[in-house]
C-alpha cells in the first residue's frame, strides 16, 4: 500500500461576494495556503513507460512527453502497481492534451479493480470521449449519466478529490476555468471501497494523449467531506431544539413555513413546511441526504422568498421538480419511478446559469431549464409535505474551487494579461495601403506575398496568399482580431483566415518559423486550427470543430496566445484549442494572413497586441 501523510492546509478561496468572506476563516475549516504531499508522479519525460510505477497492457508511447496510442494498437492501458489506501483529500490529478479526436479518448480514474474491462463505468475519475466531429467532452466515470463537459480540444485537468464515500470530479485550464481554480463538475456520494488503483486506460479505436499522471494529498479544507462546502450543517446540536444556525454559512436557517426542530442529529419537519438558509450564490450543488418516506421530502433550492423558489421532492411513488412563481407552483418534470427502497438518499442539485440538474443517489433523475424570475435567486433547504421528514447534511457547494498552485505548474495556459504592445482599428483613407500606414501603437506594417489596403474601416488582402505583419519585440505575446468572414464560401471552401505570432518571415513572403490560428471552412466543417511552423514546414497543428458557430458571413475574435512551450486560441474569448510547441518560438513578429487556398473577401476590423502571461486570470 502506498503511504498515508498528515494532513497539511491549502488554499481554499473561493470566488464568492465580500459579504460571504466573514465566516469562511471559522474554526475547524482551515483554509490557509500549503503545499500538497505527492505520492505518485509520472511526467512522461523518458523514452518509455516507468514499469516499476505501472503495470502495462497493449504498447503506449511516450512523445513529447505525452502518452500516446500508437497506432493501428487497439488499446493500452497503465495502472499504479500498488494500490492506495481511501482518504479524503487524497486527489487524481491528470492532464488530457487537447488534440483532434475520433472515437474517443483515455480514461483516468482511481479504480478497486485494475485495468477493468469498463473503465468509463468504474470507479472514479474522468472518460474522454468525442463530441462530434473532432470535439472532446469529458464525463465523471461510474455511470448515473452525469452532465457531459464539453472541453473542445484544449489541454485540460482531469482532477478528482476523494472523499469518505465518493468523490468530487474537477476540471481546470483550457476552456473551464482561470488558474489556480477548478470548476466542480460533479459530486459523487456513493462508493467507499479501499484500496484504490491509480490509472488510464484506452478502448479500441480510441485516441487522445496524456501529459502527467499524479496523486497528491489535499489536506486543510479538502481533508474532510464538506470541508469545502459554502454551506454546511450536519445538525448536530440539543435535541428538540429550533432548527438553528448553519455550522458553516453566512446566515441563520429560517422556518418559512410549517415547525422545525432537531431530532436525533437532524433536522425533522413536524408539519408540512419549508426551512431555508442563505448560500450566498445562485451557481452551485445543493446536497442534502434525505429519508425516504411514505410523504414527501426534499431540497429547495434558488429561492427568494416563501413565494418564489424550485424544490425537487421525493416520495413513495414519485419524483417531481416543481417552481413556484408568486405562489403559484407549476411541475416541470415528474415522474412515477418508484425509489428502489425505503432508507436515506442523497439529492444533489446543480445549478448553473439556465441549467438545472437533479441527482438522486448519484443518478441524473432530471434535467431543466431555469425560470428568469429565480435564476438570481440564493436560498436553499429543506421541503417536507408532511410531519416526519428527515433530514442530515445539508451542503452547498461554490462550482469554482481553489486549489493549490503547484497543480498548475506542469503547463503554461497563456493569456494577453500583460501591458499592450500594438493597436491598429484600421480606420483610415479608403484604398489606403497597409505597409504606409502608422498604426494607433506598435511597429510599422511589413506586407508579404499579397498587398494590403484599408476598405470600408478593415483590413483586406488584395490577393491570397497574403500577410500583413509586425515586429512588436518578443515572441510570448497574444494576437487578437476582429474577422469578419465572407458571406459566400471561396471555390474549394476554404478561408484560412489567420492571426499569427512568434514569426520570422522567408525572403520569399511565407512564414519560416512562427505559430498560427486560423479560421478554416473545408468541405462543410467549420474549424479553428493552430499550426507550428518550423524551417517553412508545419510539423504539427491541432483543430477544434465548432460547427454552427462560425457560419459565411459571421464575425468573431481570434485570439491566439503564446507562452514558452504552450499555444492556444480563443474563440469569441473562449480558450478552444490548444498545441504543446516543439520548441518555444523565437520570433518577434505577429500579425494577420490569409493561406493560398483562402477567400481575399475576409476582413479584419481591428488588431492588437499584449504581452502575454504564463496564467489565464479570472475577470
Amino acid at each position: 500500500m502506498w503511504g498515508m501523510a498528515p494532513r497539511h492546509a491549502f488554499p481554499g478561496g473561493l470566488r464568492i461576494a465580500l459579504g460571504c468572506l466573514l465566516w469562511l476563516g471559522m474554526p475547524g475549516w482551515d483554509l490557509r495556503a500549503e503545499e500538497p504531499v505527492n505520492r505518485l508522479l509520472d511526467d512522461f519525460d523518458g523514452r518509455e513507460v516507468d514499469s516499476t510505477l505501472w503495470k502495462v497492457t497493449g504498447s503506449p508511447e511516450i512523445r513529447e512527453s505525452r502518452l500516446f496510442k500508437p497506432s493501428p494498437s487497439p488499446s493500452w492501458s497503465i495502472y499504479s502497481r500498488e494500490p492506495f489506501e481511501r482518504r479524503p483529500g487524497r486527489a487524481l490529478i491528470g492532464i488530457f492534451r487537447g488534440q483532434v479526436m475520433r472515437k474517443g479518448g483515455p480514461t483516468i480514474h482511481f479504480t478497486p479493480v485494475s485495468d477493468p474491462p469498463d473503465p468509463e463505468l468504474t470507479g472514479y475519475g474522468w472518460h474522454n470521449d468525442q463530441a462530434g466531429p473532432g470535439n472532446n467532452e469529458s464525463i465523471p466515470t461510474g455511470g448515473g449519466k452525469p452532465v457531459r463537459e464539453i472541453t473542445d480540444n484544449a489541454d485540460t485537468f482531469e482532477i478528482t478529490i476523494l472523499r469518505s464515500r465518493g468523490a468530487f470530479h474537477l476540471l481546470a485550464g483550457g476552456r473551464v476555468s482561470a488558474e489556480p481554480e477548478a470548476r466542480l463538475c460533479f459530486i459523487r456520494h456513493t462508493g467507499t471501497e479501499s484500496p484504490l488503483f491509480v490509472g488510464a486506460k484506452t478502448r479500441d479505436g480510441s485516441q487522445g494523449s496524456l501529459d502527467q499522471l499524479r496523486v497528491d494529498d489535499l489536506g486543510g479544507a479538502w481533508a474532510g467531506d464538506y470541508g469545502i462546502a459554502a454551506v454546511y450543517d450536519s445538525f448536530d446540536r440539543a435535541e428538540g431544539a429550533a432548527p438553528g444556525t448553519p455550522e458553516k454559512g453566512p446566515g441563520p436557517w429560517r422556518e418559512v413555513s410549517g415547525r422545525w426542530e432537531i431530532a436525533s442529529r437532524s433536522l425533522r419537519s413536524r408539519e408540512p413546511g419549508v426551512c431555508l438558509t442563505e448560500t450566498g450564490s445562485a451557481d452551485g450543488f445543493w446536497d442534502c441526504e434525505v429519508t425516504a418516506a411514505s410523504e414527501g421530502v426534499g431540497v429547495v433550492f434558488r429561492a427568494k422568498d416563501a413565494e418564489n423558489y424550485w424544490y425537487f421532492l421525493q416520495d413513495a411513488t414519485s419524483l417531481r421538480l416543481v417552481k413556484r412563481v408568486d405562489g403559484v407552483e407549476s411541475v416541470v418534470r415528474q415522474t412515477a419511478a418508484q425509489m428502489a427502497s425505503p432508507g436515506r438518499r442523497s439529492i444533489s442539485i446543480r445549478t448553473e446559469g439556465s441549467l438545472i440538474d437533479v441527482f438522486v443517489d448519484d443518478e441524473r433523475v432530471f434535467a431543466a431549464v431555469d425560470d428568469p424570475a429565480l435564476r438570481s435567486a440564493t436560498r436553499g433547504g429543506v421541503i417536507a409535505s408532511a410531519a416526519g421528514g428527515t433530514f442530515d447534511h445539508f451542503a452547498f457547494f461554490h462550482l469554482i474551487q481553489a486549489l493549490p498552485t503547484s497543480v498548475f505548474k506542469r503547463l503554461d495556459f497563456p493569456n494577453g494579461q500583460g501591458p499592450g504592445i500594438a493597436r491598429d482599428s484600421f480606420e483610415g483613407k479608403e484604398g489606403e495601403a497597409l505597409a504606409s500606414r502608422i498604426p494607433e501603437a506598435g511597429g510599422k506594417w511589413e506586407t508579404h506575398s499579397g498587398g494590403w489596403t484599408i476598405r470600408n474601416g478593415a483590413a483586406q488582402a488584395t490577393r491570397a496568399p497574403a500577410y500583413a505583419m509586425m515586429d512588436v519585440g518578443r515572441s510570448d505575446v497574444e494576437v487578437s482580431s476582429t474577422i469578419t468572414l465572407p458571406p459566400v464560401p471561396p471555390p474549394g471552401d476554404d478561408w484560412f483566415a489567420s492571426v499569427l505570432a512568434g514569426a520570422e518571415m522567408k525572403e520569399d513572403g511565407n512564414i519560416l518559423h512562427g505559430v498560427s490560428a486560423r479560421f478554416l471552412y473545408q468541405e462543410g466543417s467549420n474549424e479553428i486550427e493552430v499550426w507550428e511552423f518550423r524551417d517553412g514546414f508545419s510539423p504539427i497543428m491541432n483543430a477544434v470543430n465548432i460547427g454552427g458557430r462560425l457560419p459565411p458571413g459571421s464575425t468573431h475574435r481570434l485570439s491566439l496566445a503564446l507562452f514558452g512551450h504552450s499555444a492556444i486560441a480563443c474563440f469569441d474569448g473562449v480558450p478552444v484549442v490548444a498545441l504543446r510547441l516543439t520548441r518555444p518560438a523565437t520570433g518577434t513578429r505577429a500579425g494577420i494572413g490569409v493561406d493560398a487556398k483562402g477567400s481575399a473577401g475576409t476582413r479584419w476590423l481591428d488588431f492588437s497586441v499584449k504581452a502575454s502571461a504564463r496564467y489565464r486570470k479570472a475577470p
